[in-house]
This record gives C-alpha cells, structure tokens and sequence, in this order.
C-alpha cells in the first residue's frame, strides 16, 4: 500500500491486500520457473487493473518488490560465501589426508 501511494495511486487495505496476496500466489504457482523470474510480473499486470491501478503502476509496484528481494538477499549471500568457502577448504584438506590403508 505504501508503495502504492508513493506511485500516486491510494489503494485501500483490502485492495492492498488482494495485491498482495495475488501476487504470491502467482509466485507459488510458478515454482518451476528459477526465482521466479516473469511470473510475478505478468500476474500483476495482469490483476491490477482489477483494482484500479494501471498496467504501468503495476510493473513499477512488482519491480519494487523485487528491489526488495535483492536489497535482502544480497548481503546474505555475501555474508554466506565466506562460511562456505571456509567450510569447503575444511573439506577438502580432510579429503587430502592419507588413510593408512596397511594391516598391522
């Protein structure tokens, strides 16, 4: 809703509301396709105009919230990479260790 207002359109909470849930539900529709990527997109420009908000107001509102994806998931895989390549070096020097393989 909030960004909705800022696109100067005011949408009350139930329309908000019906966005948002449409949108998720095209997400989950469409979890064959990696990340997702169209879906939410169509599906918004497809059912805004359901509610009054324009084909350009609904791509503008889906590409904000997929800025909002990116502003969250962003630092948490650069936050990610280096457990995991600590984690992958730990593996590998483990894998390097000789195994004493003779019968005492």
């Amino acid at each position: 809703m909030l960004a909705c207002h800022y696109l100067g359109h005011d949408v009350s909470l139930w329309q908000g509301i019906i966005l948002e849930s449409l949108s998720q539900a095209m997400k989950s529709a469409g979890f064959a396709i990696p990340g997702g990527l169209g879906v939410q997109e169509g599906g918004l420009l497809l059912l805004a105009p359901l509610c009054g908000l324009p084909a350009e107001d609904a791509l503008a509102l889906s590409l904000l919230k997929r800025l909002r994806e990116m502003v969250l998931g962003v630092p948490a895989l650069i936050a990610w990479h280096p457990i995991a390549a600590r984690a992958g070096m730990r593996s590998a020097s483990d894998r390097e260790t000789p195994v004493n393989t003779e019968l005492p």
